[in-house]
């Protein structure tokens, strides 16, 4: 037998406080090597809080998830969608044109995209219909105006930065 099948099925009750560890991911290393950030249950809880108004979930809402789990923008996107019990898509690697078709098979309404990834999107032949798309959020990096007009062109004025 398994392990995961001899352990008790009852909840244990254990209800964390806001100041213990969630969840660790690491830094960029940007000003030197990477570093664990410890993110916390309060850490979370605000951030989920946050999104409340600003994510424009409903519930016929479906949320992809292109962003490396790995990095807090994945990670923090799929934890929104769950909160708000969305079902999630995810993709291992971001390769547009099945990105674009996942958004039509699966009728995706959010996002989040950095604006290389938008690019990307409109740099891709895959002709998908993407019209279940009601929601992008974008960040990260800045945007120009040519490639946010351009984006806007071609999804719709469903941009959020």
């Amino acid at each position: 037998a398994s392990a995961r099948d001899e352990a008790p099925t009852d909840d244990p009750g254990h209800r964390p406080e806001t100041s213990d560890t969630w969840l660790q991911l690491y830094s960029s290393g940007t000003t030197g090597h990477p570093k664990g950030v410890l993110i916390t249950y309060g850490n979370l809880a605000a951030f989920l809080a946050a999104g409340v108004g600003t994510n424009q979930f409903f519930a016929d809402s479906v949320s992809m998830v292109a962003l490396p789990i790995f990095h807090i923008g994945g990670t923090g996107w799929a934890m929104q969608a769950l909160a708000n019990g969305l079902p999630i898509v995810v993709m291992r690697d971001l390769v547009p044109a099945q990105a674009l078709r996942l958004v039509e098979r699966y009728r995706v309404t959010h996002t989040l995209w950095v604006p290389t990834m938008i690019q990307m999107m409109l740099d891709c032949d895959e002709s998908a219909d993407v019209s279940s798309m009601r929601f992008i959020m974008y960040g990260a990096s800045p945007i120009t105006d040519a490639l946010l007009i351009s984006a806007i062109q071609r999804f719709g004025k469903i941009f959020v930065g």
